[in-house]
């Protein structure tokens, strides 16, 4: 198990710091395993395996960036190490992908991915373990220019072991790479990334990879929903990123079963529990009312972010702030969505407040946020948490026009719509988030009528940016905000 890999990952290592000088035509790379989703959610079938990435993302040819002297030298290399190889890795890699960030432009990222079919005595990981695999594809092939920042690392990796190894470049000041050894589907790969700068942004990335499937060797035991979605900040990004990949590949069905799966059970009992009786019940109440409405909501906002680029951001809750003294134990977090691409909408936009009850993360509540844009005072942007500040107030609804053709073909549904309200109390819409196209304009035409008593900050009427649903049903044959 000693050669072979561990040349072919130095000559990875080696491309890594090359790419950046130069940026090939990608009309002309060849193919590689695995898809891109929306340039930036990577899948690859054959290890059932999911990266969401960062940025605009595209394949590329190692190859392109060496020379006719290196080429011939990368050949004579595995050559060498081939004739002389015995053990698990000898064999012809099955997996070679490489792929770069940005899209069309000079590289802030590379990523390549490499692994090897094994035979079924190499995968008894009480004979063979997983260790000696990686510090031959991590340690053994590092060369004269990576130099580690640490010692390998056993951590979890998509809720499987695996070991991590982090390095640095001698010829760069900012350049990182990341190391992963893990198994799947009878395979042990190695995924390694590769940043020039915010390396902690692609590190994140990484770690958040999930498998799609659950491991083929029966001796290995599926993780259940704590063990694969645990009571951490990256377990809900874990969970966040899987809602974002079924709503990129139009998975509605899934999607719909997982955000069932996140209501808090006997919700009545365990608002009173955690936040006492009067306040409980309270709680209690209001979630119940908005409950199937906030989990369509919910479903619409991941529809309109997978066609987006962007980031997953979390941060543990403040739930003394926001609550007061409770009751019970509150494990409680938000997150955020920020869009890294020049699509239309929100650059920011609150994903929802998620509880962990009973082993899972359970969305409390669908945030409805209203960002201020801008105050009255020229030149004077508005705090990030202004004080003495006045919510605005809608005074005049008009309904829409139920479209002709959706209603003779039975369409209904919600339409989001990302708008700003002046302060004036006028409306103009930002863009269409999520609904039937055929019912989208009506919405908007709609929308575009209604006047605010607009938000006001120290009396100052402010401009906000906020988002409003219609809702369109035949049985009304008119729409309706809710």
């Amino acid at each position: 198990m000693k050669q072979s890999i561990a040349v072919w990952a130095a000559i990875l290592l080696c491309h890594s710091i090359a790419l950046y000088s130069q940026n090939p035509d990608p009309k002309e790379l060849p193919a590689n395993k695995g898809n891109l989703v929306g340039q930036n959610l990577y899948y690859n079938p054959a290890l059932s395996l999911s990266l969401s990435l960062p940025g605009a993302w595209q394949f590329f040819d190692r190859t392109a960036y060496s020379t006719p002297e290196q080429k011939l030298h990368e050949k004579e290399m595995l050559e060498k190490a081939k004739a002389t190889c015995q053990g698990a890795l000898c064999g012809p890699v099955e997996i070679d992908v490489s792929l770069q960030s940005p899209s069309g432009g000079p590289p802030k990222y590379a990523i390549y991915l490499s692994a090897h079919k094994l035979a079924p005595e190499y995968q008894d990981r009480s004979l063979h373990p997983l260790r000696k695999f990686a510090e031959v594809m991590s340690l053994g092939s590092l060369g004269n220019n990576w130099i580690p920042d640490g010692a390998l690392a056993s951590v979890n990796l998509g809720g499987r072991p695996a070991y991590r190894l982090v390095v640095h470049n001698s010829h760069t000041t900012t350049s990182k790479g990341f190391l992963y050894v893990a198994d799947s589907n009878g395979q042990v790969f190695m995924l390694l990334g590769v940043a020039m700068s915010e390396p902690a942004t692609l590190q994140s990335a990484l770690e958040s990879l999930r498998f799609t499937d659950p491991p083929v060797s029966s001796t290995v035991a599926q993780a259940s929903p704590a063990e694969a979605y645990p009571d951490t900040v990256d377990g809900l990004h874990r969970l966040l990123s899987d809602l974002l990949l079924n709503a990129k590949n139009d998975d509605q069905a899934k999607l719909r079963s997982q955000i069932a799966e996140m209501e808090i059970p006997s919700y009545e009992n365990w608002f009173t529990s955690t936040f006492g009786q009067e306040k409980g019940q309270s709680l209690a109440s209001t979630y119940g009312k908005f409950l199937k409405v906030s989990e369509l909501q919910f479903q619409m906002l991941w529809a309109e972010l997978a066609k987006q680029d962007g980031e997953i951001s979390i941060e543990e809750a403040d739930t003394a702030k926001r609550y007061g003294r409770v009751a019970g134990a509150l494990d409680e977090y938000k997150a955020n969505w920020k869009k890294t691409d020049s699509s239309e909408g929100p650059n920011l936009q609150a994903i929802g407040l998620f509880d962990f009850v009973d082993g899972k993360f359970r969305l409390h509540e669908f945030l409805h946020e209203v960002r201020i844009v801008s105050t009255n005072k020229v030149g004077a942007p508005s705090p990030a948490r202004p004080n003495n500040v006045v919510p605005g107030r809608l005074v005049n609804r008009v309904q829409p026009v139920y479209p002709e053709a959706a209603r003779q073909l039975r369409i209904q549904g919600m339409v989001a719509l990302n708008v700003f309200v002046r302060k004036d109390g006028t409306v103009t819409v930002q863009n269409v988030g999520a609904g039937h196209p055929l019912l989208a304009p009506a919405a908007v035409a709609a929308v575009q009528q209604w006047r605010y008593e607009p938000t006001k900050v120290d009396g100052q009427p402010v401009d906000v940016e906020t988002k409003v649903y219609v809702t369109f049903e035949l049985s009304r044959q008119q729409g309706e905000q809710k």
